[in-house]
């Protein structure tokens, strides 16, 4: 009874986050105008020399970039954009390797993502990017369905977009620093040694919290590529990639993140859609793809359910613009989601025994 009401508390709080806007953060206008040009750049070489496809998969490599962090001294961020370049070449390759190798690919994928997971547990940058690498890890495995799906395609063009949006955003840094427009930042608190990090992560394996994250993502992600296998049809892969959205690390307010990433995400999928079904022409798909992208450093920080709406559209339009898509398509895009957001609600956080919670 007392578990009930504290889901029930939680869900109704979801009606003031979902409204909520955050301003504790700065954003600079720079940060949003490279991210656009990052992701949306691609696309436009791409189509300016016949090879759209080529310029979709090279922008998912600008998506890649556009999470890395920002702040520090030239040679921190360079660093951290060279670490997320990389990371997501190496995830979408992975994926498109793993994606067409039916249930050897899945079981090699989910546990993959397991052992991501756990490592994760070792730092909080080891978490962002093990995150992240998960999240391309599943979609590099969708463009399967759009391209070739050869990692020697792939992994060359995810990383020249990565390349090209790392240049855009450390130019865009350059110039900001020179005219004296980038926002302050707090000072980044004291790095721990690689041994204490370590040994920290080791004793928490002795304990269930050491080991509660890995074996959520691992169940969800191993439930929604089952489904995905015996579900045929074209937009199957879309339920493993909503789970890797939206089940996250943290547990504290797991129900209400998980709801405003699954409503942002139904959201954005009617949205992307919708942008589908009107046969958009090339400038269209690039000009709605560069605003798309440009709004998401805003709303990660302001509104996370706006983020998650946003965030899927890209997604949405990089995996499948050129291709025929239908009401039918939609409505298994939409089923896609639903189930993807059932799987990281129920096997994610509500068959997690309450004494396991924080």
């Amino acid at each position: 009874m007392v578990e009930a009401e504290r889901y029930v508390a939680e869900l109704l709080a979801l009606r003031g986050d979902l409204l909520r806007w955050s301003a504790h953060v700065p954003v600079a206008p720079w940060q949003l105008l490279s991210a656009g040009v990052g992701m949306a750049g691609p696309i436009a070489v791409g189509a300016a020399s016949g090879r759209l496809a080529d310029g979709m998969l090279a922008s998912i490599g600008g998506l890649a970039v556009s999470t890395a962090d920002v702040t520090g001294p030239p040679l921190r961020r360079a660093g951290r954009m060279a670490v997320t370049a990389l990371t997501g070449t190496v995830g979408v390759a992975l994926g498109a390797v793993l994606g067409g190798h039916g249930w050897a690919g899945v079981g090699i994928v989910v546990a993959l993502v397991g052992v991501l997971a756990l490592l994760g547990g070792i730092s909080r940058p080891l978490a962002r990017a093990s995150g992240q690498l998960t999240v391309l890890l599943v979609l590099g495995s969708g463009t399967t369905a759009v391209a070739a799906g050869h990692w020697g395609g792939a992994a060359p063009l995810v990383a020249a977009g990565a390349a090209a949006a790392g240049c855009a955003t450390l130019l865009a840094a350059g110039i900001a620093d020179a005219v004296g427009d980038r926002e302050p930042h707090p000072r980044h608190e004291r790095r721990r040694p690689a041994m204490t990090l370590l040994r920290r992560w080791a004793g928490t394996l002795h304990e269930f919290a050491g080991w509660r994250y890995p074996l959520r993502i691992t169940l969800c992600l191993a439930a929604a590529e089952v489904a995905g296998q015996l579900w045929h049809q074209s937009k199957s892969y879309w339920i493993a990639l909503t789970v890797a959205i939206v089940v996250q690390r943290q547990i504290d307010g797991a129900l209400v993140r998980t709801a405003q990433r699954g409503l942002g995400t139904l959201a954005g999928v009617l949205l992307g859609s919708a942008l589908l079904l009107t046969t958009l022409p090339t400038w269209g798909l690039v000009v709605a793809v560069g605003v798309l992208a440009a709004a998401r450093p805003l709303l990660k920080v302001r509104n996370y359910a706006l983020y998650a709406m946003i965030m899927t559209p890209l997604v949405v339009l990089q995996l499948d613009f050129g291709r025929a898509a239908t009401l039918s398509t939609m409505a298994d895009r939409l089923l896609d989601t639903l189930l993807g957001c059932a799987i990281a609600l129920t096997l994610g956080y509500l068959a997690l025994p309450r004494r396991h919670r924080s």
